[in-house]
């Protein structure tokens, strides 16, 4: 029932913010990290996030609107998609939420044997960091308690807005498609921000 269904989010949240306060990544061993991946993509000639990043639109408004469609998208959309699935009762309902319970957990046990820093902290990248000032900073204390600098990989926010779509979309085409649109914007803002 719904009370079950409440227990799981709030048993994952909570488990999600006891792991990652037992575990405080090292600012240095996060960076060393993605140093270590960025040199193989470089290795194997996918390095492309500079370039990307330097051919989108620049300036404060794109940096602040990609700012909020990245925070949202954990907090405010993922929530709501589950939501929607669940008292639509969407056949999807059962695998987005089981999706976004074991994408947590991975994304958990991840970070706390291999943290890993954005892109946006490596400067010898050339990725601009467009997320450290600016309207919400995602540096700020408010939204570090929300969302961990240090766990860029994999990216739990464009992985769940992907199967978020791709699930809701079985059941329901709008609700898929605004899904998609969603996930296509928040890649957008990933390399834009450097996250």
């Amino acid at each position: 029932g719904r009370a079950a269904e409440v227990a799981m989010g709030v048993g994952g949240l909570v488990a999600y913010n006891l792991v990652r306060a037992r575990h405080l990544a090292d600012r240095d061993v996060a960076i060393a990290n993605a140093r270590r991946i960025a040199a193989a993509e470089r290795r194997a000639g996918v390095l492309v996030e500079p370039a990307i990043q330097r051919a989108l639109v620049r300036g404060p408004l794109s940096r602040t609107l990609l700012g909020a469609a990245y925070i949202v998208s954990q907090v405010v959309a993922l929530p709501i998609a589950l939501r929607t699935a669940y008292t639509r009762r969407y056949p999807a309902y059962p695998a987005l939420r089981t999706m976004a319970l074991l994408s947590w957990a991975a994304g958990v046990a991840w970070y706390a044997r291999r943290p890993v820093a954005p892109p946006r902290m490596l400067p010898e990248l050339g990725i601009a960091d467009s997320v450290s000032e600016g309207f919400l900073p995602m540096d700020s204390r408010l939204v570090r308690s929300l969302y961990n600098p240090y766990a860029a990989m994999p990216s739990l926010h464009f992985g769940t807005s992907v199967l978020a779509a791709m699930l809701l979309y079985e059941s329901n085409r709008v609700a898929g498609l605004v899904g998609w649109a969603y996930a296509g914007v928040l890649g957008v803002a990933l390399v834009r921000l450097g996250e």
